[in-house]
């Protein structure tokens, strides 16, 4: 009956859909949105520090994850990278239909570590990508710095938006 329901609303209301979806999709890769379950936690400092080092977690390992997957894409050779990519997209397209929490995103974390740990070995290249200005690793760092420029800008709209959510979970944490 859910899925008729659904199905329904989808077709009755594509525009309602697609707004709904594309605020499902923020939710799903802003970068503010703890992945802890901190509740059990009782001091408040512990609390923050959970939530802080979550933070700071998602944004390293989708910065980097970003970078190592946007150079991949450049190596045509291996499916292996490709399946892991593929992955990582359709995990969050296809939970957008359906009901979304960032702790529905833990599936495509051992990917994105995957990814990152290359994208932390370019680190040493970039340097010489930026002097050299190799055409095409140069279009790679291009790209990865916009879409990781679109997850930040994402996380700070997630923050403005949710801005009275967020500091009453976090207020009681002083």
């Amino acid at each position: 009956k859910g899925y008729r329901v659904g199905i329904k609303f989808i077709i009755q209301n594509p525009d309602k859909f697609f707004l709904l979806a594309i605020k499902k999709l923020s939710l799903f890769w802003s970068v503010i949105r703890s992945d802890g379950w901190w509740s059990h936690i009782k001091n408040p400092l512990d609390k923050l520090a959970s939530i802080s080092l979550s933070i700071l977690f998602a944004i390293f390992i989708f910065s980097f994850g970003i970078m190592g997957m946007v150079f991949s894409v450049g190596d045509k050779d291996n499916i292996f990278k490709f399946l892991l990519c593929s992955f990582i997209i359709v995990c969050p397209l296809s939970l957008i239909p359906f009901f979304v929490e960032t702790r529905y995103r833990l599936p495509i974390y051992p990917f994105m570590i995957i990814f990152a740990s290359y994208g932390l070995t370019l680190l040493p290249q970039i340097k010489s990508v930026l002097k050299s200005k190799e055409e095409k690793n140069l279009k790679y760092l291009k790209i990865s710095v916009i879409l990781i420029v679109i997850l930040l800008l994402n996380s700070i709209y997630d923050y403005i938006i949710n801005m009275e959510e967020i500091i009453k979970r976090v207020k009681p944490l002083f």
